[in-house]
């Protein structure tokens, strides 16, 4: 799916590099997105919820985002798992290198700035170094 900004309305895809409760149901997750970068979303309810597909706003799950824009932020409106990279997860040492490269990737890259070529190159490392059957995307 390829990013699509109309109006005040974003679809776009991202991992999750970070997440935080924020409140008793509320939490906060930083996604580094194909088409924005970096981004901090703010997701109402989610602790509390059993409809909605949390794995898909764990940290490391590679999904779909839909956003809206208002007042200079992105509301979360829907998203959808794409992979959790179960099998890194499986793995403390890949996960422990995983964590170190997300760390790093969420300290160098500036909040909205666009870095689709460094998201596609991190999307690859993780499908083809991690992941029993490695898919091949162009950067």
């Amino acid at each position: 799916m390829n990013s699509n900004l109309t109006m005040n309305r974003l679809e776009c895809q991202g991992i999750v590099i970070y997440k935080e409760d924020y409140s008793e149901a509320d939490a906060r997750i930083v996604v580094f997105t194909d088409s924005v970068g970096i981004m901090n979303l703010y997701i109402k309810g989610i602790r509390k919820t059993k409809k909605r597909d949390i794995a898909a706003v764990d940290i490391l799950s590679y999904s779909k985002f839909s956003l809206i824009r208002k007042n200079d932020m992105y509301n979360l409106s829907d998203f959808e798992l794409i992979n959790d990279f179960t099998e890194i997860k499986k793995d403390l040492e890949k996960l422990s290198l995983v964590f170190y490269v997300l760390d790093v990737v969420k300290k160098i890259f500036l909040e909205e700035e666009p870095r689709k070529a460094e998201f596609n190159l991190l999307k690859n490392v993780f499908w083809s170094s991690f992941c029993k059957e490695p898919k091949t995307y162009l950067v």
